[in-house]
């Protein structure tokens, strides 16, 4: 199983003070020790870097980096396409096109057949990642950090004490 993780994300394992830390600490350990591939995008981390010091993802924390190329381009590309042409895609509250960044890591994840993307992002991104699976019948899914994402992919015991 392979999961990228959003920046949303990112930001929630790094800041202490998000409600959704906890959780966040919980699924990156518990997916590391089960073994499955975690992933980040170069996109995710140029987003981090907004805001954030990226270093501790690189030093606290084993993800593997994908950087975007062409064939992500090109998967990003047709997702854009599909979501500029059927409106319905996008979530009713948003009537803005999909975010670029998002097309990108939603073409990105596609292209190196991700299973699932964690994201905190339920307004834009899992709405649109969830209208796409529907409509394209593709496996991708994307999990809400805040709904309980281990569950919804298998796990269901917890593997280690919330306070790490």
């Amino acid at each position: 199983m392979t999961i990228l993780w959003d920046s949303s994300a990112l930001i929630s394992l790094l800041d202490e003070t998000r409600s959704t830390h906890e959780a966040a600490l919980e699924c990156y350990w518990r997916l590391r020790e089960e073994g499955e591939l975690q992933i980040i995008s170069s996109i995710a981390i140029s987003e981090l870097a907004v805001k954030n010091n990226p270093e501790p993802i690189f030093l606290e924390f084993g993800f593997q980096v994908q950087d975007f190329n062409i064939r992500h381009a090109l998967e990003a590309a047709n997702v854009k396409k599909i979501t500029m042409v059927d409106k319905q895609l996008r979530s009713e509250q948003n009537t803005r096109a999909v975010i670029v960044n998002d097309s990108q890591i939603i073409g990105q994840a596609l292209a190196e057949q991700v299973d699932y993307i964690l994201t905190e992002d339920q307004n834009t991104f899992c709405k649109t990642v969830s209208k796409l699976h529907s409509k394209l019948g593709m496996s991708l899914q994307a999990l809400l950090l805040s709904d309980d994402p281990l569950g919804k992919i298998g796990y269901t015991q917890r593997l280690l004490p919330l306070d790490i």
